[in-house]
């Protein structure tokens, strides 16, 4: 097959060309880094619009702060959703951060019951963080807030607390301060033998009991305690003023740090799992559902946009297939034919034709028994001689000088070798087989 004649699939019509080969490619990847990257370092899309006390939240009495600070602070940080997956194991304790007490949907004793019993299975410290504030929100360009707050009653606070513990409702009592709305300074001791201040608004504190054993406290009461529940292997961790952590409270003189001490030092915490379910924020979708939902909906982008290219490469070469390349002509002439291709291919046909123009008067000489001693002069006069008898046409010096003369000149000098080649084939074939 001449070199002239061989393509490429692309060069003919089937699939793509190198460029845009090149672009689909990159398309692709980039697309697909992307993806992976949106998944795991992007924000998260689930989010509701939220005032309350949840990780969602940037109002003064959410948990966004905890949630960054902890992770600023090598905690990964992960959020429960689901009823039936339980995030936590024995390093990597459970916050249930301020249960609703007025929420009509969930069965609330129920469900902290039920975390409890999981907690124990799999040996997880749980983190109770007892409500204290309702707001009332309102929306703006910049997200929900809370507009005017007020204490939650001291009754529902404690019933939180006591069913979570499986006990009679006088087992646990809180201490309030329910008249001073100002800032408050508590001088406190720990388990960890240092003392600490934190910073309260009407600060809400655990009384002393033979059921619980204090972690942080002060003269006033107890602000964080380890509570013996109906499973004695696990206790429940209190914290008794969610102040010390939630956004307007978090960076007030130790706060952070005694909540930061709490599970470092004393649950000796990896990561950090915060239960979102307590707040309204559920949700149990089938693996269809969930495909079409952040972040999986990204990588069924990415496939889809996968097969689109796939499809779209396999249409170039639908239907009836092209027909293959004719083959080369058989015989001497389409050999001569395909041999001069490839010489003028290799940028070597004047050489060629030089060498050819030699051969070829040799070989007639041969054929007509002329003498060898003859000088290459001598060989063409008779050979002209010999042409002109037979009554062909050609001149034989004329076409020696042409050649000599291509040397001078580059321009089309591969094609008039070739066609003085063509002229010389000819005349041989004449002259020895009468053809």
């Amino acid at each position: 097959m001449s070199p002239t004649s061989a393509k490429t699939s692309w060069e003919e019509g089937g699939g793509f060309p190198r460029r845009t080969v090149f672009w689909i490619v990159v398309t692709a990847v980039v697309s697909f880094i992307v993806a992976l990257s949106l998944m795991a370092f992007g924000p998260d899309m689930t989010e509701g619009m939220a005032a309350g006390p949840s990780t969602f939240s940037y109002s003064a009495l959410g948990h966004r702060a905890l949630t960054t600070f902890l992770q600023e602070s090598r905690l990964p940080v992960m959020i429960q959703r689901s009823r039936q997956l339980f995030q936590g194991d024995q390093n990597v304790p459970v916050f249930v951060a301020e249960p609703n007490p007025y929420d009509v949907d969930l069965n609330l004793d129920e469900y902290l019951q039920t975390l409890i019993d999981k907690a124990s299975r799999r040996s997880t410290p749980l983190i109770l963080v007892l409500p204290k504030w309702r707001g009332t929100s309102y929306q703006t360009a910049r997200g929900m807030w809370v507009d005017q707050v007020s204490l939650i009653n001291q009754m529902s606070v404690e019933k939180v607390l006591n069913s979570s513990m499986g006990t009679n409702p006088d087992a646990v009592q809180l201490i309030r301060e329910s008249s001073n709305f100002t800032y408050q300074s508590l001088s406190c001791q720990t388990e960890w033998g240092e003392t600490l201040k934190v910073n309260l608004i009407a600060p809400q504190l655990l009384a002393p009991s033979i059921t619980q054993e204090p972690i942080v406290w002060s003269t006033e009461g107890i602000l964080v305690s380890r509570l013996r529940t109906s499973r004695p292997e696990n206790p429940l961790y209190v914290i008794s003023d969610p102040d010390i952590l939630n956004n307007h409270g978090l960076a007030r003189e130790d706060n952070a740090i005694v909540t930061l001490r709490l599970l470092v030092d004393t649950l000796g915490a990896r990561a950090v799992v915060f239960d979102e379910i307590v707040h309204g924020y559920g949700r149990e979708l089938s693996f269809l559902a969930e495909t079409v939902h952040y972040p999986m909906i990204l990588a069924v982008l990415h496939g889809v946009l996968v097969f689109v290219l796939v499809l779209w490469a396999g249409m170039g070469r639908f239907g009836k297939p092209q027909p293959s390349a004719p083959r080369q002509a058989r015989g001497k002439l389409g050999l001569i034919e395909n041999t001069s291709s490839l010489l003028s291919y290799q940028g070597r046909v004047l050489d060629s034709s030089i060498r050819y123009f030699e051969a070829t008067l040799l070989d007639v000489a041969r054929h007509y028994h002329l003498p060898g001693e003859l000088t290459k002069e001598e060989l063409q006069v008779r050979l002209q001689k010999l042409s002109g008898g037979r009554g062909l046409e050609i001149d034989l010096a004329h076409l020696r000088n042409r050649l000599a003369q291509l040397r001078d000149s580059e321009r089309h000098a591969e094609a008039t070798s070739v066609q003085i080649a063509m002229i010389l084939n000819r005349w041989r074939r004449k002259i020895i087989d009468g053809n």
